[in-house]
């Protein structure tokens, strides 16, 4: 194990690899459950745009689609400012 220094309480390559895996898990599971809730709130958007009082079915399409661009469309504007 070249570059690792087991002396004195420093990590080895095997705890490295354990937490590598436990963080993917972690980010696996966390998306997972991002995405399931994302799918369980669609299909109602367009009930939720009309208590907000928009009435017509075009205007309704188009809040719906709004709503759920936005989050996206700041994440995209966010990392182009990094570029």
């Amino acid at each position: 194990m070249a570059g690792i220094n087991t002396s004195r309480g420093a990590v080895t390559r095997i705890e490295t690899l354990e937490s590598w895996r436990q963080n993917v898990w972690a980010l696996w599971t966390a998306q997972m459950l991002a995405m399931i809730a994302m799918s369980a709130v669609i299909p109602f958007l367009p009930m939720f745009i009309r208590e907000l009082g928009i009435t017509r079915d075009v205007e309704e399409r188009q809040w719906s689609g709004l709503v759920f661009a936005a989050p996206i469309g700041k994440d995209r504007k966010r990392r182009r400012k990094k570029l």
